[in-house]
């Protein structure tokens, strides 16, 4: 069990020791008693109708992405990285943040950050796949910058010689008229409004060319950055590395009907895949569905639990036959929906560190597993010297708990990032979109499978950074005359 990767968790006894209980009946009733107790509670709504508003589709790509990672994890490389503590890698990093206007930043910050180190199962050709599509990813931008360059020293150009010719008529029309030049004069003289007209339109797009020309080269400082960590090998970008191909995956699944099991095909015939990909409800989506919308804390702290539940499930499943874990999980599911799973779950840990050797009455005698002559498996060691940090982990999250009253005083829900973010929709996902999934033929349901399966697993704000790590990009061919 690797306890010892909880860094919130104190290292002394759980707080209260309870009463040795030699009968599984009695944990069963105490737990029994637990969900009856905690339903008298009033308001007492599951943590998720507070703080997840999900829709459902977005609930299960998540599971799904979650399979593919556990799948990941489970490679003996990183088992073992696990096991030594070695695979949670903390490191000061530098980020761009943006300015006070919103826009994107030359300067960064530097913060500290945790990353997954996948270094070790990512062969070295795809590093190198990676780098030479992001090279040329640069040299790409860094063209079309040189022909906004090119096109600026033109349009700045043109502008010059129609604001001479603006100033040059006013002049003539000074010196013909002998009077000053009023506005009235611009509105009722065709010539001169429609010279205005273009001075202002040249004015326009001289500001529309330097902002394009100063973000895309802020762009290419962000690839070069990109590139410069996956030709290193940098365990930054290892995990969007997972993440990206992991994305990739689901897309093929998605892509063909006979890769569709039952829990793939509920999500693909999801009736939220079908609505209309209108701006409206591309905003609605990523406002209600993206990670990023949800509680920080609220996910942090689910993540904690989610670690908590696995060190539980890893014990149950070393010691429990399959029919008593079947029904211990219907009673932890029943105290799910009250708050108070991880009440049950004491119970039933407590008991196993009470009771390590065997469980002598009938029904923990069903309960245990066995070995090859019949008798219960005992606890081993390494197990009991885990329990008691565990059963401090579980303490935490106990109806009434630190993380119960915790929960209480979190905000609800953030929202409101569908203004803020879709501009990612528009420039990442649809233009691909459209040219995925060959067995969907409506545009709007490619749309909205892609926007669902980015925004379900990732940060929206590095859903560009995923596209870029998974797609190849050859190099533009450059005619000569534009060299």
């Amino acid at each position: 069990m690797e306890i010892n990767k909880v860094e919130t968790v104190k290292t002394e006894e759980p707080k209260e020791k309870l009463t040795e209980r030699k009968s599984w009946k009695d944990v069963i009733a105490k737990s029994k008693g637990i969900i009856e107790e905690t339903k008298a509670v009033e308001n007492n709504n599951p943590w998720d109708e507070k703080f997840d508003k999900r829709d459902e589709v977005a609930k299960k790509i998540q599971a799904f992405f979650n399979l593919k990672l556990l799948d990941v994890n489970k490679d003996p490389i990183i088992e073992e990285m696990m096991k030594n503590n070695t695979f949670l890698v903390e490191r000061e990093v530098g980020v761009r943040l943006p300015d006070k206007n919103g826009n994107r930043n030359t300067q960064k910050q530097y913060v500290r950050k945790r990353f997954l180190d996948y270094r070790k199962i990512i062969p070295n050709e795809v590093f190198a796949e990676i780098a030479v599509s992001l090279k040329n990813r640069i040299f790409n931008i860094e063209h079309e910058i040189e022909m906004f360059e090119n096109r600026l020293k033109d349009v700045t150009k043109e502008y010059q010689q129609l604001k001479q010719k603006y100033t040059n008529m006013s002049k003539h029309y000074v010196d013909e008229k002998g009077v000053e030049l009023l506005p009235q004069d611009l509105d009722n003289n065709e010539e001169f409004a429609k010279l205005k007209t273009e001075v202002s339109k040249h004015e326009e797009l001289i500001t529309v060319l330097k902002d394009r020309i100063r973000n895309m080269k802020i762009m290419v400082m962000d690839i070069k950055d990109v590139k410069n960590s996956v030709e290193s090998h940098d365990i930054a970008v290892t995990e969007p590395i997972i993440a990206s191909r992991i994305l990739l995956n689901m897309i093929a699944v998605f892509s063909h009907d006979e890769n569709l099991d039952e829990k793939t095909k509920e999500i693909f015939n999801d009736e939220k895949l079908n609505q209309e990909a209108t701006e409206e409800n591309i905003k609605r989506v990523i406002d209600v569905n993206s990670v990023d919308s949800m509680n920080v804390e609220y996910l942090n702290m689910k993540e904690q639990e989610a670690f908590k539940d696995s060190l539980v499930n890893e014990l149950f499943e070393e010691y429990f036959t399959p029919e008593g874990i079947k029904d211990i999980n219907e009673l932890i599911e029943e105290g799910a929906k009250l708050n108070c799973k991880s009440d049950i779950q004491k119970e039933i840990v407590q008991h196993l560190y009470e009771n390590p050797n065997s469980s002598e009455d009938e029904l923990g005698a069903l309960i245990r597993k066995k070995d090859e002559n019949g008798n219960q498996i005992p606890i081993s060691q390494e197990f009991l010297n885990g329990i008691p940090v565990l059963l401090t982990l579980i303490e935490q999250y106990t109806f009434n708990g630190e993380i119960y009253n915790a929960v209480k005083s979190m905000e609800a829900f953030n929202g409101g990032l569908g203004e803020i973010y879709f501009p990612i929709y528009k420039n990442t996902l649809e233009p691909l979109a459209d040219g995925l999934f060959p067995n969907i033929e409506s545009k709007d349901k490619k749309r909205m499978l892609l926007l669902y399966l980015a925004i379900s697993c990732f940060k929206i704000n590095t859903i560009p950074l995923l596209f870029m790590l998974l797609t190849k990009v050859n190099k533009v061919e450059v005619k000569e005359e534009n060299k």
